[in-house]
């Protein structure tokens, strides 16, 4: 009996971590690093500012400010990069451990990600929508960027497909797929359709009418380094080397997002701040390294 017992017990436990209980949304990654004050608003409404190391569920909303940035590790290994002024809603996240399988879905309301996606098995997704596009990736480095005018996405390695949002949020015939190096755009609007030319037979001046016009991403091409260089900097977190000096006996150093923040963090005592500090500060930057184009 006691052999079952902890055989019973041992089962439990290993299934509590991989279910969720009910009423709790899931772990959908965490928060890796960030600069500013970043927020999300879970399910129920509520507003909350993100920490280090905190959760992130599907059905929370993300909201990066102006002047702050934010970077996500997911659950499936991918790190999700949200530049300053982006609006992202977790729509679907879920990875099963069994199969290594993920079916992510992201909605982007405006602003810029850049999403290093971790391979997994297939048939597997990663797909992020906006008011006018669907974008879904497999293994890939890329860029997604939305705004009133139109939504672009920029391929640094891998392959994305890119297609209008059609109907019942469907993407809609027409796409392409975005190889690396390259970029496609999709506008916010139709452009109007000339008039079409009338059928053999009709009367002069008559036109049959013009077919309605239709969202479609240009057709792709290549990108120069300048382009890619502007998004990642505007989707990379940075972090400074710390310093704090208390006495002449040592030195206590620390990675800090801002010289104000090392400030604060020194007591406002004597203090240096070597800014950028990609080597000394590594692991808080968590991203794959940038292929040269």
């Amino acid at each position: 009996m006691p052999n079952n017992l902890s055989a019973t017990l041992f089962l439990a436990a290993m299934l509590s971590l991989f279910c969720v209980r009910p009423g709790l949304a899931a772990d959908a990654g965490e928060v890796l690093t960030f600069n500013g004050d970043c927020y999300v608003t879970a399910a129920g409404g509520q507003r909350t500012a993100l920490k280090m190391g905190d959760p992130v569920h599907v059905g929370d909303v993300l909201d990066v400010p102006q002047g702050a940035k934010l970077k996500l590790r997911m659950a499936d290994g991918s790190i999700l990069s949200l530049a300053s002024g982006t609006h992202l809603t977790i729509q679907s996240y879920t990875v099963d451990p069994a199969t290594n399988k993920r079916d992510a879905k992201l909605s982007l309301d405006t602003g810029l990600i850049r999403a290093v996606v971790a391979k997994v098995s297939e048939p597997s997704t990663f797909e992020v929508d906006t008011a006018t596009s669907v974008a879904a990736a497999r293994s890939t480095d890329w860029f997604d960027q939305t705004d009133p005018d139109n939504t672009r996405v920029g391929v640094l390695e891998g392959s994305v497909e890119f297609a209008a949002l059609g109907a019942k949020g469907q993407p809609a015939a027409g796409g392409v797929v975005i190889a690396g190096g390259e970029g496609s755009t999709i506008a916010s609007a139709p452009a109007a359709a000339p008039p079409a030319a009338p059928a053999a037979g009709t009367k002069a001046g008559a036109h049959r009418a013009a077919p309605a016009p239709k969202l479609a991403p240009t057709p792709p091409k290549p990108w120069t380094k300048a382009q890619f260089d502007q998004l990642v900097d505007l989707t990379s977190v940075s972090f400074g080397w710390c310093q704090c000096i208390g006495d002449m006996t040592g030195i206590h150093a620390t990675c800090q997002s801002s010289v104000d923040n090392c400030k604060a963090s020194c007591g406002n005592g004597l203090y240096s701040y070597i800014p950028d500090a990609r080597q000394s500060c590594g692991k808080y930057y968590g991203e794959a390294p940038v292929p040269g184009h």
